[in-house]
This record gives C-alpha cells, sequence and structure tokens, in this order.
C-alpha cells in the first residue's frame, strides 16, 4: 500500500513494485496482477493512469470483495471508469476443471457414465 501512497507515476510504482518482489515487470511482455485491490483504493485508482501512460504493460486486478468494497467508499474512492472492464468470475465446476485441464477423454468416460455404474479403481485413489 505504501508504494501507492505517492504519486501516480506508473513508471515509478512498476520499479518499485520490481524491486519490492524482486521480479522485473516488462510492459509488453509482462502481466501485473493485483490480487485483492479493494485493500488499497489507490491501487483502483492507479488502473486509469497504468492504461492512460503505461498501455502496453498489461495489468489485471482482482478482488473477493472489491463490489462491497466500492458499494461501502462510494465517492471516497476515484474508480476509472471507462478504463476498466469488470468481469464477474466463479470457481469451476468438476466438468468444467477436467475441460481446462484439457481433460477430454475422462470428462467424456464420466459424462457418459451411468448413476449404477461404478467408477473404475483406475480413476480414484492415488497413481502408482
Amino acid at each position: 500500500q505504501k508504494i501507492f501512497e505517492g504519486d501516480f507515476d506508473v513508471v515509478r510504482i512498476i520499479k518499485e513494485l520490481s524491486i519490492l518482489r524482486n521480479k522485473s515487470i516488462q510492459p509488453g511482455s509482462s502481466i501485473l496482477i493485483f490480487d485483492e485491490i479493494q485493500i488499497c483504493p489507490r491501487a483502483i485508482t492507479s488502473l486509469k493512469y497504468f492504461c492512460e501512460n503505461l498501455p502496453t504493460l498489461h495489468v489485471a486486478a482482482a478482488g473477493s470483495l472489491l463490489g462491497v468494497a466500492l458499494a461501502r467508499m462510494g465517492r471516497q474512492i476515484s474508480f476509472p471508469v471507462g478504463k476498466v472492464e469488470m468481469l464477474r468470475m466463479y470457481p469451476l465446476n468438476f466438468p468444467e476443471f477436467l475441460l481446462a485441464k484439457e481433460e477430454e477423454l475422462l470428462f467424456e468416460y464420466l459424462h457418459n457414465l451411468s448413476v449404477h455404474e461404478k467408477i473404475s479403481d483406475a480413476f480414484t485413489g492415488t497413481l502408482e
């Protein structure tokens, strides 16, 4: 949070974040992810400056309680309207997880399994 207490100079911010995390942040090849961004309202405001002043840096922000925090903060925060694309995300169910992991054959096997059929022991427990 201290990094965002100063100005919104995005070059300074990524330099300090790079040093703090000992990871180089390179516009065009890095993605900067702010997790639980609702904890730092000034980080939310900074998104506008990243968009305007450093558009080659890919920035993503997540916050499990972001909607609640924004509603609670109301006008106390400068939200970058028009600069942020909001997505509501949900956890994957097990079939979606299998497909995301490119486990199409296992997905098809389980999908076509009758309610009365037992899942093969080959697919339960640990592999040895």
